[in-house]
């Protein structure tokens, strides 16, 4: 046996591999459509391989004739097949185009063996070094079929990969491998037509088609866990602090709780309780989400993230992640924001039920995992978050009020006011507060 006909018996052994392989994980894993799409490919590309080397080693006719439909079966299925799974793969919705792709496939099996319409009962030679079925009318139609998979379903994924900005290796795989197997499918097509730029004879494409189907899998594979990792990602990222989640800074999710200097806000619906009762519970919900949402876009445009919301108080901290010196300055913009845009997310008629009273301090605290070891809370405590909590609770209807730390840091920046010195139990000497009028400009 020689080392051609071995080749081609390990990479159709090899593609019969990997269609079980893939029709038996897309049994288990129905919602994975793009795996019956991959085990038709290799189907198709083992179909393919065998006959395309059987016949290049066989001299009767009858048998080169029989080899080369037996080929062709491959390549008819081998358009919607490619194109069925770039739609997949790329989230394309089914179309028309994909519909008359995969009934062409059924028409052209239907005529390969009944008529000469596709490859005639005749030989003729290929590139001038083997014999193969004489073409018949409606080759170049089957041929034009499949350009069209390869093209569209090409362009379909370097049109992805540029819109999402995913130049990640495995999308690079994929699209080297698939635009090889084109290029040698252009090679063979070429010497069908006798037209030989490359000045090689034999045909090409059957390992094109193998590096376009292993550049498929590896990127298939690849690509599912990533994006099952961004996934995750962007499940976690609503629960624990964002720049805290990238590991920004010189810390990261870890067990070990870290000291740091922090600013932090407190934002609370004055009367929420009293409204509450006013209001049907959709109702509710609607307004505190509005609301969540709002004062979360506002903390973070300022570079802050909201570690939690109690009920409808919003905790919103400031230079974490990032090595920040100004974050009392970012703290006093972002409670100013939200005091004065909080009624325009609201309709007119909530206009006077909703305002909110905001307490800042800035200071050290400790981050870290809290909780039992069922459930923890990536969070921050401390003195220093216990005060901004206290100063919101003792502030009026759209007042925000501040401590003697804050102010020091960021007094020429801001407009405020000293108000009376609070006493606390817990305070050895009394606190020191402000009331944030203003940002001055600057």
């Amino acid at each position: 046996m020689t080392i051609t006909k071995l080749a081609a018996l390990f990479a159709f052994n090899v593609s019969l591999l990997m269609t079980f392989m893939f029709f038996i994980l897309y049994f288990f894993y129905k919602s994975e459509r793009e795996l019956k799409y991959l085990a038709v490919l290799f189907f198709s590309t083992g179909i393919y391989a065998i006959g395309q080397f059987t016949m290049e080693e066989i001299k009767i006719p009858e048998q080169i004739i029989f080899w080369h439909k037996f080929e062709h079966i491959g390549v008819i299925l081998m358009a919607p097949a490619w194109l069925n799974f770039c739609y997949e793969y790329t989230k394309r919705k089914k179309d028309v185009l994909i519909r008359i792709l995969n009934y062409s496939a059924l028409l052209f099996l239907g005529i390969l063996y009944t008529t000469p319409l596709l490859i005639t009962n005749e030989t003729a030679l290929y590139g001038g070094e083997f014999l193969q079925g004489k073409e018949g009318p409606l080759y170049f139609l089957m041929l034009l079929s499949l350009s069209v998979s390869l093209g569209y379903g090409y362009f379909l994924l370097v049109r992805r990969v540029i819109k999402t900005k995913q130049f990640h290796s495995y999308n690079i795989v994929l699209l080297i491998g698939t635009a090889l197997a084109i290029l040698f499918g252009l090679h063979d097509v070429l010497i069908l037509l006798k037209i030989n730029i490359f000045g090689i004879n034999t045909t090409l494409f059957e390992y094109g088609l193998y590096l376009m189907s292993f550049s498929l899998v590896y990127s298939w594979v690849i690509a599912r866990g990533f994006q099952e990792k961004e996934l995750i990602k962007d499940v976690f990222q609503r629960y624990v602090a964002y720049p805290v989640l990238k590991g920004e800074g010189n810390f990261g999710m870890s067990e070990v709780s870290i000291e740091l200097e922090v600013s932090v806000v407190f934002a609370d619906i004055r009367g929420f309780t009293a409204l509450s009762e006013k209001l049907k519970a959709s109702e509710i919900v609607d307004i505190l989400n509005k609301y969540y949402s709002n004062m979360t876009a506002i903390a973070e445009e300022y570079g802050g993230i909201v570690d939690k919301f109690i009920g409808d108080n919003v905790m919103a901290v400031f230079g974490v992640g990032e090595k920040v010196n100004n974050h009392p300055l970012l703290a006093a913009r972002a409670a100013c924001d939200m005091r004065d845009k909080v009624h325009k997310f609201f309709g007119p008629e909530y206009k006077d039920m909703i305002n909110i009273g905001i307490g800042v301090n800035t200071g050290k605290v400790i981050m870290g995992p809290m909780g039992s070891h069922r459930k923890k809370e990536y969070t921050i405590i401390g003195e220093t978050v216990n005060m901004a909590a206290c100063l919101e609770d003792r502030a009026y209807r759209n007042q925000i009020l501040i401590t003697g730390e804050v102010y020091n840091k960021i007094e020429k920046y801001i407009k405020a006011k000293k108000l009376d010195e609070l006493c606390l139990k817990d305070k050895d000497r009394p606190v020191t507060i402000y009331e944030l009028e203003g940002i001055k400009q600057y």
